[in-house]
């Protein structure tokens, strides 16, 4: 089975993480795999490298997010079939 990919912009992340502006230093998720890789990108390069790693952090909880997220849903379909 292919890995499911999911790609989108900032709307997008803030449903999934709770960061706003402006300590929010991601804009887009250009390339995502879940639970294998996520290339996220920001138009504005973080000044210092305090900034760096919080957006890296950042682009980290997208990464775990998704997986308890993906997770979740395979439990819930999997508590339906039970109670079939």
């Amino acid at each position: 089975m292919a890995a499911r990919q999911f790609i989108f912009g900032r709307d997008g992340i803030k449903k999934l993480i709770a960061h706003r502006e402006p300590m929010l230093f991601l804009d887009r998720v250009t390339m995502n795999t879940i639970g294998v890789a996520l290339v996220a990108e920001s138009d504005d390069y973080p000044r210092d490298r305090l900034q760096v790693l919080e957006a890296m952090g950042q682009a980290s909880a997208l990464l775990i997010r998704q997986v308890r997220e993906l997770k979740a849903q395979k439990l819930l379909r999997m508590e339906a079939l039970v109670d079939l």
